[in-house]
């Protein structure tokens, strides 16, 4: 790690962009669960913009001191379902209403023995002219896709895999 982070001048972007992620979390939770309920899906979302110490624990770890232009999961949306044969239909009917790319379909890669982070990652925007508001066009939210196992998992093992001990410094 051999860039300095100037944790600061990290903090006063994130609070100078963060209404903009809530904006955007807010309108794609609403936009999503429109175009669920018309191609009959009617899942669990939620929302929420990451957490300033999160992003901070973020750019320290990975030596990033532009986190706020390389985290891709500052603003973030999750869809649970019962059960996993839901999540095709689900990017089907997403795909035809926004712009989905970097598909990370976490369980697909391990064996048979092994526990780990469960789900499907991808980010999602609106499609260009189908923003509610000029300054979320192009702007990008992680989407994850979950099922109601997949997402008791993340929330019991998030703090234990991600939130390991590290002082921030003061």
């Amino acid at each position: 790690m051999s860039a300095s982070i100037d944790l600061t001048a990290l903090a006063q972007e994130y609070e100078r962009r963060r209404p903009v992620f809530e904006r955007l979390t807010v309108a794609l939770k609403r936009a999503m669960r429109s175009c669920l309920l018309d191609a009959g899906i009617a899942p669990t979302i939620s929302r929420r913009v990451k957490a300033y110490p999160s992003l901070a624990r973020k750019a320290i770890e990975n030596g990033w001191p532009d986190a706020m232009d390389r985290s891709p999961d500052l603003a973030g949306v999750r869809i649970i379902v019962a059960f996993a044969r839901s999540k095709d239909a689900i990017v089907e009917a997403l795909g035809r209403a926004f712009v989905l790319s970097a598909d990370d379909d976490k369980v697909a890669g391990y064996g048979v023995t092994e526990f780990r982070y469960l789900g499907r990652h991808m980010q999602i925007a609106f499609r260009p002219g189908d923003e509610p508001a000029p300054d979320l066009a192009g702007v990008e939210a992680e989407l994850q896709l979950h099922t109601r196992a997949e997402s008791a998992w993340a929330d019991a093992s998030h703090d234990l895999i991600y939130k390991a001990a590290l002082e921030l410094p003061r």
